[in-house]
């Protein structure tokens, strides 16, 4: 099962590591595999109400009902004979929201996204506008789940804070507010965050598995949020998070895997399972391992931190649980995959030799499943 390791203490010079359960991971391949031979891959088991907080477990409401939905589930548009329009609820027809910072290294591929051009290739999502939506509704749906906190990590005044993979520096921005006399360093590939943030925010373009050079002072406290995609070697980027933080900082991991889950098997056959295996595939065809938070516990341990909490969590994908917390994460998060599920998917579905064409059609598939009120689907959080 993926973890969440959501404090982690430090006391520097510490010793003291302890192994986890072992888990299968996707083996990596540097060669494209075939849409009709991927690797068998096992699945994961769904989450019970002993592995959650109450709180979070969530319950599917009764009353869930889509009458706005009039394509037949499971049905792509094609075979429906209805075009998007006809069953994509009304309040989804919007355009992107023109704040997004264009980055003039960016390098267009020939779906016509934009993608980093600093160290190309190093990540596999784009970073243009749509992307750019995508991340800061990611944030909103993120701090909704977590009952409207930043962070779970019991900091205390905070002097020097590090955001690894900023994105476009919501987060950043957001605790740099909630903390004024906070230096806060927030870094990415993409140099896709506003030129003028508040006063006590740098932004600054860099490979976090480079070797660090951010002080000295240390951090008291290193966040890192959906890293599952961005890094070769994610245990060496969690020892230079050891070796940069002051003694008694923590470092707070907030990461998923691609698995498409449900708790009454609602997911079994759909596109939107195939969808996590076909990523799965991808990326190890591309040398990653998307599951590699299945590992963040036993990998923190092994690095020196201490006093290492994990919170495991649902993520739904639709509006279905009876939670308005859960259900609020559910629409945003069902809204992010409609919108990007192109661009989420292309490099690691090219990866695996599918056309343009295939991956589009795909995509309307994807989405009819993604909509379906008879779908229960959550990501492992």
């Amino acid at each position: 099962m993926s973890h969440n390791p959501q404090p982690i203490k430090t006391e520097q010079g510490g010793d003291e590591s302890s192994g986890g359960s072992a888990s299968h991971q996707v083996p990596a391949s540097a060669a494209a595999v075939g849409a009709a031979q991927l690797p068998e891959v096992e699945r994961m088991t769904p989450w019970t109400a002993q592995d959650l907080l109450p709180e979070d477990y969530p319950v599917i409401d009764p009353f869930y009902q889509r009458s706005d939905l009039v394509s037949p589930v499971a049905l792509p548009p094609s075979q429906s004979g209805l075009p998007p329009e006809a069953w994509m609820p009304g309040e989804w027809h919007r355009e992107s929201s023109g704040s997004s910072v264009v980055e003039p290294n960016s390098v267009t591929e020939d779906n016509g996204r934009t993608y980093h051009g600093y160290k190309e290739g190093r990540y596999f999502a784009p970073n243009d506008a749509v992307q750019q939506d995508r991340l800061d509704m990611g944030h909103y749906a993120t701090t909704v789940m977590m009952s409207n906190r930043l962070y779970l990590a019991p900091i205390q005044s905070p002097k020097r804070v590090l955001d690894l993979a900023t994105g476009t520096g919501i987060w950043a921005m957001d605790f740099a507010r909630e903390h004024p006399d906070c230096e806060v360093i927030g870094t990415d590939l993409s140099k896709i965050q506003p030129e003028h943030p508040p006063g006590n925010v740098q932004f600054i373009r860099d490979d976090a598995e480079d070797t660090w050079e951010f002080g000295p002072p240390k951090f008291d406290y290193i966040h890192a949020r959906h890293v599952m995609s961005c890094f070769d070697q994610p245990k060496a980027v969690m020892a230079q998070a050891f070796g940069n933080l002051e003694p008694g900082g923590w470092v707070e991991y907030h990461d998923t895997t691609v698995d498409v889950l449900s708790m009454d098997g609602s997911t079994r056959g759909t596109t939107l399972e195939e969808w996590g295996r076909l990523i799965m595939a991808g990326a190890a065809a591309s040398g990653r391992d998307v599951r590699v938070s299945m590992h963040y516990k036993e990998w923190l341990e092994e690095v020196g931190f201490v006093d290492v909490v994990e919170r495991k969590m649902a993520g739904p994908l639709g509006p279905w649980p009876q939670s308005a917390r859960l259900k609020e994460t559910g629409r945003v998060t069902q809204r992010i995959f409609y919108d990007n599920v192109n661009g989420m998917s292309y490099k690691l579905f090219r990866a695996l030799g599918y056309t343009q064409e295939q991956i589009d059609e795909f995509a309307d598939r994807f989405r009819v499943d993604l909509l379906s009120p008879a779908i229960h689907a959550y990501f492992p959080v």
